[in-house]
Parts: structure tokens; C-alpha cells; sequence
């Protein structure tokens, strides 16, 4: 489809923002955890894995992370910082492509807008194993629905293919093997009998399996497979223990749990709007009811800078919900197009329960797939049929002249302007004041910090100056591929010493007790020297650090605390250097 008229303006405008804000962002923010955590794995992968083998089952993440590293990490923090952008944008991009023909420009550019507020606000802007696992899933998706139309195996099997790249990715979207009901769906929805379809499955899985060998082979071939094989055990075994996130019985809670919410937000939410719009077309007319939506806004803006900039769950409840909504009603609707929006209906809503499925954040990884999801969202709210069209079995019409219930096509149309009304209220200050683990505020992350893997990365005053301090006087300490300990949430040390990590995780507070144990018996009894450690002395999670108080005193810290006192105390380390933010211990050699 080709814009018109006000179209134009819309789709470039927002073609602008889309290219510019991601870039603008990117310069502000330096957390000491997440971030620091992948980018030492990925400058670990391949010089030193056993150092980074924890979680060594987000491999596929870590070998496009490595890469990138190797050919781009002299620009340290930065490179990587633009290696997210670049995945935004073909994520965008294949979205684009996938309903182009499909969501006129100006519905599918907000929606590539709106998409984008949840890839850069709140959330950790590398080369991550979320933003690749999405980008894996969406291109996937985009496969698949060029098979759907095309009916060529290889675009089938390249789909399958592609999936098991994103199970590689990110071990709980292996449920991605549910896209093989899509192929099921656009098979019956053609006309093909039950052996054609059988037939598509095996190509589709067969694609799928051929990925999986073909990684495991690369992993032989670099000495990783026994790495990867243990990390899932370890992933498994762990899980089973009292103190962690990720038991079965936990996550499988946290999933309906999150998937109740984001239902009810949906229903509830579109309820309100329909009274609020109802009360005020009714009694006041139009000039009420743009009051009353200039209201929305500004309360929406409001909220959104008081509460929502840190945890935005109400609004992913919100379009989650109303994603799966419009799956279901589209699904329902009679087909007119082989099949094509229902595959792509049912692509979404997998996608969005894929990214949900084993995460101890639950739903908040979720957001990453809105982008995918939010061009039908768009569709059907604002150009789809009306009520009665929908009760009569009638085709999915987008002319308003071809129906005779305007009324409510109107009604709907107007409900959901006072949501994206809701969600631009929201979108602003999230993006301003959601850097994540950094400050709120961005005027005053206006600091750099002395070190060539930070060159363009600003930070506030207090953080640049504790971690440059620590970082001239490590200087003195280690070098590059010495090994260090560093404890209290500070993985991003690594990353900035090219040092490997002496318990193979840069962020060894992850551990559970026994495993922090485990570990640390396990270095102890190698015929290596003991390592400087490096403590942090606050709360490095906080987005106000260096001043963000004590330390965690959940009872996996505390207890991970203690058993790294007793190793401390046992090979008489003293402290040789100290400033508000980080203590330097040496062993007594």
C-alpha cells in the first residue's frame, strides 16, 4: 500500500523517530550488572568459555555476541549499543515486510513506533539473548508467512530452520516447535488434505532439526558442546532447589498468572474506555469528549513519570491482553485471503507465549514481540469490520460504506484512539526516564568515565567518577586475561578489564548457595594463583547507584555473602584500596 495525503506525514514522521530515537538513546546508561554480564560472556565466548559457562545455554546469543566483539569490540560498550539499534531495525524491518501489504502505511508505522517504545525503554540495549531471540522469532514468522503465500517448501524449512536458531538462543523458546500449528492451520485454511499437510510438517520439523545438528556440530567443532550439555543440566538441577526462580512449579504459575492479568487488563481497560467515551459523547458532546481525551493524556503522562518508568507491567498486561483479544477475533472471522491473517494472526499471539514461557520476569520479555503483534492490533481495531458484519458471517471488510452498522464501527474506532491516546502518554516518559540500572533522569547522566570500552557512554557524576577511580587503581592489579573475582552484582568489571571471570561467572551472586559453594571448592583446588577480588559496597541493581544504600539482603546474597567471607577469611585477604563504591582485596601471598 502506498500512503496519501495526511498518510505521508504520518508515516514519515514516524519513519523518523524510528530511526532517530533509537540512535539518540543509545549514548546514556552504564549498568554494572545485566549488560555487564553478556558483554563478558561475549568476550569470554571464544578466547576463555569455561570462564563464562554459566548459562552456556544461551549460546547462540553469546556466538553472534563473540563475533561482534572480535570485529567490533575496540569500541567497546558503544559498538554494542549500535549492534541493538541494527536489530531493532531489521526486527522493524521484517515486520514491515511481513504486513506491508497487508495494514495501511500510517496504521503500520505507529505500530512499528509503538513497538519500539518496549525495545529501548527499561530494557538492556546490547546484543542481547532477548531482542535476538525476538528477531529469530519474527523472522521465523516472516518465513513461514512467505510459505503460506508462496506454498515453496525451502521458505518452510528455512522457517523451521530459523526457529531452532531462536530455541538456541534462548532455551524456553524451543516451544516455538508451536508454529507447527500454523503450518497445520494454513493448511486446512488452503484446502490441503490431511497426507499434504503431514508432509508440510515434516518439512517444516525437518528444517528444524537439520538447525539443531548443524548447531551442535559448530559447538563440537569449537569445544563448547560439553559447556552447553552441562549448563542445561545445571539449568535443570537447579531449578529443583528451594531458593530458585525458575522451578517448574514457579514459572509455570508465574505464566497463567501473568496470562489472567493481561486478559483482564485487556477487557477491563476497553471497558472503561467505552463508558468514559459513552458518558462524555453523551452529555457533553464533541468538545467534552476531546477534553476529556486531552485529560487521558495528560494523566497518562503523569503516571507514566510517577510510577510506571522502571516497571511498565500495567501497559504490557494491557497490550498483551488486547493482542490476544484480536487473535482470537480474527481467528474467528470468516477467511478471505487463504489463510494469510490468520497464520499471521496466530504468529503473533505464539510469539508473545513463547517469549513469555520460562522467564522469571514473566510477561515484561513479552513486550519485546509487541512490535510483531501490534500492526493487526491496529487493523482491526481501526479498520476492521463492524459488529454486525462479524455476527452475519459477512467478509472482513475495511470500506465503512459496505456496512450498515457504522455506528459501531465507530464506537470501536474511537475507544481505541483513547488507548493509543493512553499508550503515547505512557511511551514519552518511558523512554525518557527508562534507562536501565541508570538514573530516571537523563540530564544528569551527562558524565563520561575514563576508560577506551566506555568512550561515548555518559553516566551521572557520582557513578563516572566511582567506577573510573576503581578502574585506574584494578589497573595496577590485573591485566588483561588475568582472572578476578568480583562480587556483589558488578559483572560489567570484567568486561572493562578483560579479565576471566575465577568461578566461570562474572556475576557469581546468581548462584544459589550450594552452587556458590560448589564453585568456589572447585577453583580453590586449581593450581592457580588466588585472584584480586573487587567488591561492590552498595546495591548495584539500584538505578541511583553508587548512592543507592546496602547491599541485597535477599537470603540467596546473604547466604552467598557469608560463604565468600569464610574463603576471604581462610586465605587472609586484606584491603589495599577502598573509595564510597568499591572495596580491592589482595590475598597475603
Amino acid at each position: 500500500m502506498k500512503p496519501v495525503g495526511s498518510e505521508k506525514t504520518i508515516v514519515a514522521g514516524s519513519a523518523f523517530l524510528l530511526v532517530v530515537l533509537p540512535l539518540a538513546l543509545m549514548f546514556q546508561g552504564m549498568d554494572m550488572t545485566d549488560t555487564g554480564w553478556v558483554l563478558a560472556s561475549n568476550q569470554n565466548f571464544f578466547s576463555a568459555p569455561e570462564s563464562v559457562s554459566y548459562w552456556f545455554h544461551l549460546w547462540f546469543g553469546n556466538f553472534l555476541g563473540g563475533i561482534w566483539y572480535h570485529l567490533f569490540g575496540s569500541w567497546g560498550l558503544l559498538s554494542f549499543r549500535f549492534a541493538a539499534v541494527l536489530i531493532f531495525w531489521l526486527t522493524a524491518f521484517l515486520t514491515h515486510r511481513v504486513f506491508g501489504d497487508l495494514v495501511r502505511p500510517s496504521l503500520l508505522f505507529t505500530a512499528l513506533l509503538m513497538g519500539m517504545v518496549f525495545h529501548f525503554g527499561g530494557k538492556i540495549t546490547i546484543i542481547h539473548y532477548n531482542n535476538v531471540g525476538t528477531l529469530f522469532l519474527i523472522l521465523g514468522a516472516f518465513l513461514l508467512l512467505r510459505w503460506v503465500r508462496t506454498e515453496k517448501a525451502r521458505e518452510l524449512a528455512f522457517s523451521g530452520a530459523v526457529f531452532s536458531l531462536a530455541a538456541f538462543t534462548r532455551l524456553p523458546n524451543l516451544a516455538a516447535v508451536l508454529f507447527g500449528l500454523v503450518v497445520v492451520l494454513a493448511g486446512r485454511l488452503q484446502g490441503r488434505r490431511g497426507r499434504a499437510i503431514l508432509r508440510d510438517l515434516r518439512v517444516f520439523f525437518g528444517g528444524f532439526l537439520l538447525a539443531a545438528v548443524l548447531v551442535l556440530l559448530l559447538m563440537k567443532s569449537l569445544g563448547h558442546l560439553g559447556l552447553y550439555v552441562q549448563a542445561v543440566k545445571e539449568l535443570f538441577s537447579g531449578s529443583a532447589e528451594e531458593l530458585s526462580h525458575y522451578g517448574s512449579n514457579t514459572m509455570e504459575k508465574k505464566f497463567f498468572v501473568d496470562l489472567g492479568r493481561a486478559i483482564f487488563a485487556a477487557f477491563s481497560g476497553l471497558l472503561l474506555l467505552h463508558v468514559f467515551r459513552k458518558v462524555l459523547t453523551r452529555f457533553g458532546g464533541a468538545r467534552i469528549l476531546g477534553a476529556g481525551a486531552a485529560l487521558i493524556t495528560i494523566l497518562a503522562v503523569a503516571l507514566s513519570w510517577r510510577f510506571l518508568y522502571g516497571e511498565a507491567m500495567p501497559v504490557v498486561y494491557l497490550g498483551v491482553g488486547l493482542s490476544f483479544i484480536t487473535t482470537a477475533i480474527l481467528l474467528l472471522l470468516p477467511d478471505t485471503d487463504r489463510g494469510f491473517t490468520k497464520s499471521a494472526a496466530a504468529s503473533s499471539a505464539i510469539i508473545l507465549l513463547v517469549l513469555t514461557v520460562g522467564s522469571d520476569t514473566g510477561m515484561k520479555v513479552a513486550s519485546y514481540g509487541l512490535i510483531f503483534a501490534f500492526p493487526l492490533v491496529l487493523r482491526f481495531w481501526l479498520d476492521g469490520p463492524d459488529i454486525r458484519a462479524f455476527l452475519r458471517q459477512e467478509s472482513f471488510q475495511t470500506d465503512a460504506q459496505d456496512s450498515g452498522l457504522s455506528l459501531e464501527r465507530s464506537d470501536r474506532r474511537g475507544i481505541f484512539i483513547l488507548l493509543l491516546l493512553l499508550y503515547a502518554g505512557f511511551s514519552v516518559p518511558f523512554l525518557y526516564r527508562g534507562t536501565y540500572r541508570d538514573s530516571s533522569l537523563r540530564h544528569k547522566m551527562a558524565y563520561s568515565i575514563e576508560h577506551p570500552l566506555l568512550r561515548g557512554i555518559l553516566t551521572t557524576e557520582a557513578r563516572a567518577r566511582a567506577v573510573s577511580e576503581a578502574l585506574r587503581e584494578l589497573d595496577n592489579r590485573v591485566q588483561p586475561g588475568d582472572e578476578l573475582l568480583a562480587f556483589e552484582s558488578i559483572p560489567m568489571i570484567h568486561f572493562l578489564t578483560r579479565t576471566r571471570p575465577y568461578l566461570h561467572n562474572s556475576w557469581p551472586m546468581l548462584y544459589l548457595p550450594s552452587e556458590f559453594e560448589r564453585n568456589l571448592k572447585k577453583a580453590e583446588s586449581r593450581e592457580v594463583p588466588l585472584p584480586p577480588v573487587i567488591l561492590a559496597r552498595t546495591q548495584t541493581r539500584s538505578g541511583s547507584w553508587p548512592n543507592s544504600g546496602a547491599v541485597s539482603r535477599t537470603e540467596t546474597a546473604v547466604r552467598d555473602r557469608a560463604i565468600l567471607e569464610g574463603f576471604l577469611q581462610k586465605h587472609r585477604y586484606r584491603e589495599v584500596w577502598e573509595n564510597g563504591a568499591f572495596r580491592i582485596l589482595m590475598p597475603d601471598m
